[in-house]
């Protein structure tokens, strides 16, 4: 039996890393089993993203997500400096939605919200665009 659950990053704190003088322009990598989903990048050490992504648990699904949050950047463009990485098993989680958790990373922390998937974003066809859904649960194309 499959279940969706949506997985909101709200925020980030402190995320600096150690270079002198570098502007730090964050995102966010997130993988539960084979699924890959990535946030938009915002400039600064406290980036407020307010993204939300939408995974299926089977029970072929590992229930660790992986967390890993990366800065681009500036000079060579199509590379990102690791910010900082962390899992965490959202078993425990599923039977208490919607949770709040902090992840720490190397330099800082995120927030994220795990919660059921609104019912909306399942009727229909929709591609691989259509999956990442605004905060109120809308579907957000880009």
């Amino acid at each position: 039996m499959s279940r969706k659950i949506q997985v909101t990053i709200l925020e980030g704190r402190h995320l600096n890393i150690a270079k002198d003088f570098h502007v730090t322009d964050p995102f966010v990598l997130l993988k539960l089993g084979y699924q890959r989903q990535t946030s938009h990048g915002r400039r600064g050490i406290n980036p407020k993203w307010n993204e939300s992504f939408i995974f299926t648990l089977n029970d072929k699904t590992a229930p660790i997500l992986d967390v890993q949050v990366r800065s681009q950047d500036r000079i060579k463009l199509q590379q990102s400096i690791c910010i900082g990485q962390d899992s965490v098993n959202i078993q425990p989680y599923l039977d208490r939605l919607p949770v709040s958790l902090n992840l720490n990373t190397d330099f800082g922390y995120i927030t994220i919200m795990i919660s059921e998937a609104p019912e909306q974003i399942f009727e229909g066809s929709y591609n691989r665009y259509s999956k990442r859904v605004t905060k109120q649960g809308v579907p957000f194309y880009w």
